[in-house]
């Protein structure tokens, strides 16, 4: 994969998990054409930068426990902000 691919990734992973709109693991894992556990690895790798994700089983989504905002620098010339 890569890295803008993986960046992509997690762009799409931040939108449906401030919308409250992922679905159950299996359905946000298809709706990304992702394995499970790719999801995982890439909701490890978002808490590894801070963010406070948890999951709710009533609402079935995968939510932010605390404001969180992911930027990405690239080289001096710019940023990429999701």
């Amino acid at each position: 994969m890569t890295l803008f691919e993986q960046l992509d990734h997690f762009q799409r992973i931040n939108d449906y998990i401030r919308r409250k709109a992922t679905g159950t693991p299996d359905e946000f894992a298809k709706r990304l054409k992702l394995s499970r556990r790719t999801l995982y690895r890439h909701i490890d790798e978002l808490k590894s930068l801070g963010a406070e994700i948890s999951y709710c089983r009533n609402t079935q989504t995968f939510y932010y426990e605390a404001p969180f905002h992911l930027s990405f620098q690239m080289g001096s010339r710019g940023s990429v902000d999701f």
